[in-house]
């Protein structure tokens, strides 16, 4: 990091509670109000600390658990669905979504989970309106093919047109 100071996110601007903000990858818990995200400078560390901080602001202070019961889904449904209402919120308020992916870790994930499409797919819905999306589908068509790409990419569009229509999004 250079001498220039990076700017914390501050949930408290939005929240009468204290929040513990570390370092870290990027987490959320909005029960126990923690915030861990990169403070590096680059465009990457940047978009992963508003797309937390959208989640300090909108996710629903409800336990994971309790709340996959409820709606009987799992908890990765769960979180996918969530990274992409939280992606639907910055674009309605127009901040930047470069994503975090570099294009070889998009890559990575396409070469990893060309096994497994229900885990492909999620990257895909958790990534959508981000630049990440582009990399991570340019990784599918790479590693596994063009037909195998737009299938991957109805079974997203799918997911996102029954998010996008669903009623009190955030």
């Amino acid at each position: 990091m250079s001498d220039t100071a990076v700017l914390l996110p501050l949930p408290e601007a939005f929240s009468s509670h204290h929040w513990d903000i570390g370092q870290g990858s990027g987490s959320c818990d909005p029960v126990k109000r923690v915030l861990e995200v990169p403070l590096d400078e680059h465009d990457g560390a940047r978009f992963v600390r508003n797309h937390e901080l959208a989640h300090a602001l909108i996710t629903p202070r409800h336990y994971v658990g309790k709340q996959c019961k409820k709606y009987e889904i799992t908890p990765d449904a769960l979180q996918v669905c969530e990274d992409l209402r939280v992606h639907l919120f910055l674009r309605s308020k127009g901040i930047d979504r470069p994503g975090s992916l570099t294009e070889e870790q998009a890559n990575g994930l396409a070469d990893f989970y060309k096994a497994n499409p229900r885990q492909l797919t999620a990257a895909l819905v958790a990534s959508l309106h981000t630049d990440d999306y582009d990399r991570i589908m340019a990784g599918i068509r790479t590693s596994c093919g063009d037909a195998a790409a737009a299938f991957l990419r109805n079974c997203a569009d799918m997911i996102h047109q029954r998010m996008h229509g669903a009623r009190n999004l955030f």
